[in-house]
């Protein structure tokens, strides 16, 4: 589940 988050958090702050 962590690790589901971090990768939508890194594709957020990539796509800014």
């Amino acid at each position: 589940m962590l690790s589901s988050v971090c990768c939508m958090l890194t594709s957020f702050i990539r796509k800014k």
